[in-house]
Order: structure tokens, then sequence, then C-alpha cells
């Protein structure tokens, strides 16, 4: 382990989970495709089986409600993001104009250009 440990900020920290969330989505609703498809064959399709077409039945139904779960999760992760980065904003607005003053000199400075 180094001397020099980075301390995520619960900005930073909300952001690295949403984006997690997000991947995790994605995952789920690709699952959520793959089980429709096999519920279609036991519902409709060459393997006619009742019985196991209600059990992909109620697999779709938990997978989608996870996937209503997981998207709520996100939206409140991310008013909870903007609520606190606004409420830095508020109480911090020296350092966030240092900041973007920061970023501005240094895309200037990237891409060769003077700002006027």
């Amino acid at each position: 382990m180094s001397d020099t440990e980075i301390v995520k900020t619960k900005a930073d920290y909300l952001r690295d989970v949403a984006t997690q969330l997000k991947e995790m989505r994605h995952y789920a609703q690709s699952n959520t495709e793959t089980l429709s498809s096999h519920w279609l064959a036991f519902d409709e399709g060459e393997y006619k089986d009742k019985e196991y077409a209600g059990k992909f039945d109620t697999l779709l139904n938990k997978q989608g409600k996870l996937l209503d779960d997981i998207d709520a999760v996100i939206q409140d992760l991310i008013k909870k993001l903007d609520l606190l980065i606004g409420s830095f904003f508020m109480e911090h607005p020296f350092k966030v104009k240092v900041k973007i003053i920061h970023r501005k000199i240094q895309i200037c400075l990237k891409f060769s250009i003077l700002p006027s």
C-alpha cells in the first residue's frame, strides 16, 4: 500500500456507484431480453410447455422489478449528487471560480489559444 492514499469525496463515490449501477442495468436489460426469448419458446413457440412458460414469466416479472428498482436508485443518486455539488458551489464559490479559471487556462494551453 502506498503512503499517499486517495480519499474520494462523497460526490465522487456517488458518481462511481451511479456509473456501476448503470452498467448493471445494461446487463440486467440484456438478461431480460434473454428470458423473454426463452419464455416465448415455452409459451407459444417450438417447446410449448405451460409449466416452464409460467416459471419464465415469474422470472421476467422479477427481472422487470429489478430494472425498475435500479432505475429508481440511479435517479436518487443523481439527485443527491446534484444537491451535494450545488451545496458545494454555494459554500465555496471562490474555490469553484478558481477551478473554472484554472480549467480554462489548461484548455487554452493545450490547444495553444489565448483567451480574449
